[in-house]
């Protein structure tokens, strides 16, 4: 089988927080889960999103999933989730190795990922950011998504600000690259 790996930071009411991958395609999927390092093998049963009622076969054992307001009931017991976060790496897919940032050939910019609302943002003209610097965090489908750099920069223009909604491929920010080359080179030349 051929997975779709995606990753979460869950918050829960008591202030922890738990890393999950999930890869999947279709009705199954594994999960990883980052606290207690286990992993689970899941397949989705029966989904009725109007009720928001699951079934779901988590390693081999039927659990019943209901969506709440404020949580999730597993099994009758309530689980308290405060936030889901979704971590999407910008800069890199698994199908082609690096890609660029950019929907449009615009060198540097970063586009909206997802279509949603911007919660917040997180970076400001001037600022030097790397690949993991956050820049931003996107609403969508009531789960908050950071969006990362993907790129070693300086953020030379903001185009979005917050609580304004945004499209997918919408500009996001423009970075301008620093070359790992050019400073070796400039080293080198000096010595």
């Amino acid at each position: 089988m051929v997975y779709d790996m995606r990753r979460f930071r869950v918050e829960t009411s008591s202030g922890e927080y738990i890393d999950i991958e999930i890869d999947g395609k279709g009705d199954e999927f594994r999960v990883k889960v980052s606290s207690n390092n286990r992993i689970y093998n899941v397949k989705i049963l029966s989904l009725d999103s109007d009720t928001r009622h699951a079934v779901l076969e988590i390693n081999g054992k039927r659990t019943r999933i209901s969506g709440l307001e404020g949580g999730l009931v597993i099994n009758g017991v309530p689980a308290f989730i405060k936030k889901i976060i979704e971590l999407i790496p910008t800069g890199v897919s698994k199908d082609s190795g690096p890609k660029k940032l950019s929907i449009t050939r615009e060198r540097g910019v970063i586009t909206v990922p997802i279509s949603g609302r911007i919660v917040d943002v997180k970076v400001k003209p001037g600022d030097t950011v790397s690949e993991d610097t956050i820049i931003a965090l996107i609403e969508s489908m009531k789960m908050i998504t950071e969006i990362k750099a993907g790129l070693k920069g300086v953020v030379e223009e903001v185009y979005v600000s917050k609580n304004k909604p945004v499209k997918k491929g919408e500009k996001l920010v423009k970075v301008k690259p620093i070359e790992e080359g050019k400073k070796k080179r400039k080293r080198k030349r000096k010595d």
